[in-house]
């Protein structure tokens, strides 16, 4: 959908109104990496930079820890063992990034997860540690997403659950 070519293209300028007209307060961007890299899951935080709020570059929740080591902490409980932060590879800040554009334009918090492809299989792989890895990814995903929701919603606002694909057709797991 977004290229990454150019810091205003037609998906990053549909973005703006969802999320300002439903006070949308992160946006995590899933990639899928190759499977020649070494790691499980690349957490691209922009340097560390990728909050809304420009003057504070830690991420730092209420939790009493930062967003990528909550999303660690979780990938870790998974069996998601290698999540390489702060990202080298792909942290996310490079001027055309969805979430360079979200954070620094739109001022909201964004994350960039590269997930290996070792963790998209499923369906029609015929290897069931596959299969079982996407499982753990979708969880992992899951609980990041309704812990998150935790700490952005409002007390008194109904949590949504997390709108996760499936593995169809290609046998690649497709989250949206």
């Amino acid at each position: 959908l977004d290229s990454d070519e150019g810091f205003r293209t037609p998906f990053k300028g549909a973005m703006s109104a969802p999320i300002s007209n439903n006070n949308i307060k992160l946006v995590i961007d899933l990639h899928g990496a190759g499977s020649s890299w070494p790691w499980d899951l690349d957490l691209g935080t922009g340097n560390g930079c990728s909050g809304g709020n420009q003057e504070d570059c830690s991420l730092v929740t209420d939790y009493g820890m930062t967003l990528p080591n909550k999303v660690i902490d979780i990938m870790n409980h998974w069996g998601i063992p290698d999540v390489n932060w702060p990202a080298v590879e792909f942290s996310g800040m490079v001027s055309d990034t969805v979430i360079h554009y979200v954070s620094q334009t739109l001022g909201v918090d964004a994350l960039q997860f590269e997930i290996h492809r070792d963790w998209r299989q499923c369906a029609n792989s015929a290897d069931s540690l596959d299969q079982e890895r996407s499982v753990k990814m979708i969880k992992a995903l899951t609980e990041i997403i309704r812990d998150v929701n935790q700490y952005y919603a409002p007390q008194d606002d109904e949590i949504p659950g997390p709108m996760i694909g499936d593995c169809s057709g290609d046998g690649v797991l497709n989250v949206s």
